[in-house]
């Protein structure tokens, strides 16, 4: 069964060492209240809030981890384009999990979610990201958002979601 602890420390581990420690203006401009865009028709139960690890505290945004029947989920909420989001397949790998390339792949609504697979020992997991604007706009790679999020061809906030499932076999 995966944790949640799992999924705070994979995060955490990914944004220390990007992760000022003074406050953020990003921080106080977030929408609070933006719904979870990419979970539309699922039963969402929120997990204890990650904010209080030190970690956490300085990024410029808002992070919630949750559970739903396909998985648990890990969301990162930014109002500002920032280089302390980056892709879940980059923090797997850095926790020393063995990572298979990056597929696109749709959801029931048309959206494209990037999915890989993560192997660690006896642990196989399936990991799909997605980076969901305010406004609809989806991409599957943090660079395509961050560039068009620079450039203000997006406007926020954003939400990276990352769902992580259990599977069977190797990745």
């Amino acid at each position: 069964m995966i944790k949640h602890a799992f999924l705070l420390s994979c995060a955490l581990a990914a944004l220390a060492p990007l992760i000022p420690r003074s406050s953020s203006p990003a921080a106080s401009s977030f929408k609070a209240g933006m719904p979870f865009l990419g979970l539309e028709g699922e039963g969402w139960e929120a997990l204890d809030s990650p904010e209080e690890i030190p970690y956490v505290a300085g990024f410029p945004g808002k992070i919630r981890a949750g559970r739903s029947a396909r998985g648990h989920y890990l969301i990162r909420e930014v109002a500002t384009p920032t280089r302390t989001l980056h892709s879940s397949h980059d923090c797997f790998r850095g926790s020393g999990y063995r990572v298979a390339p990056p597929k696109v792949e749709q959801d029931g609504t048309g959206r494209a979610w990037s999915v890989f697979t993560a192997q660690r020992g006896a642990e196989n997991l399936r990991v799909s990201e997605i980076f969901i604007s305010a406004g609809g706009e989806c991409w599957t790679d943090i660079s395509s958002w961050y560039w068009n999020a620079l450039f203000k061809r997006s406007q926020g906030p954003w939400q990276a979601i990352t769902r992580v499932e259990p599977v069977a076999g190797e990745p």
